[in-house]
C-alpha cells in the first residue's frame, strides 16, 4: 500500500513469495534486511521511502515521440510499449501518458516511482533452502538482476 493506505497489490490468494537468505530475491534490497529475524507466523509492517523502493521520478525518462514511430495499432493512455533507441540497445518498457494525433508522451518511470510504500507481511514458514532453490537463486544472480 502507499502511505495514504491505498492497497496497490497483494499476494493473498497466490503462491507465497519465497525468500532465500543472502540473495536479494525481492524487488527491494532494503526490504530484505527487515525479514531475516522474523519467525514463522510473525506479522510485520515495513515502510520503505521512495528512494528505497522504486526510486524518485526522473523527468528525463518522460519523452514525446512522433505518433508514426509506433506501429499503426490501437493505443490508449495507460498502455505499455517497448521502446528501443537503437537496434543494438535493450528495449525499455514505457507507459503511454498522453496521445495526440501527432505525438505520444511516454513515461519510463515505474508507476510507483516517487511513492513511499508500506508492506504488511505475514511470515508463513522459515526453513532451510533446498539445493534446487539455492541453485535457482544463484542463476538469478548470474544471469540477471531482479528489479
Amino acid at each position: 500500500m502507499n502511505k495514504s493506505g491505498k492497497k496497490l497489490d497483494t499476494s493473498l490468494g497466490r503462491d507465497p513469495l519465497i525468500m532465500i537468505e543472502g540473495n536479494d530475491t525481492t524487488a527491494f534490497p532494503c526490504l530484505n534486511k527487515h525479514l531475516w529475524d522474523l519467525k514463522p507466523n510473525e506479522r510485520k509492517r515495513i515502510a520503505l521511502l521512495a528512494h528505497e523502493a522504486y526510486g524518485y521520478r526522473n523527468e528525463e525518462l518522460v519523452i514525446r515521440i512522433p505518433r508514426t514511430r509506433l506501429p499503426a495499432i490501437s493505443l490508449k493512455v495507460g498502455d505499455t510499449v517497448e521502446v528501443k533507441e537503437r537496434e543494438d540497445t535493450i528495449a525499455q518498457i514505457m507507459t503511454i501518458t498522453e496521445i495526440t494525433p501527432a505525438h505520444l508522451t511516454l513515461d519510463g518511470n515505474h508507476p510507483l516511482a516517487g511513492q513511499d510504500l508500506v508492506f504488511d507481511l505475514h511470515i508463513l514458514d522459515v526453513r532451510e533452502a533446498t539445493p534446487q532453490e539455492i541453485t535457482e537463486a544463484r542463476s538469478i544472480n548470474i544471469e540477471g538482476t531482479p528489479e
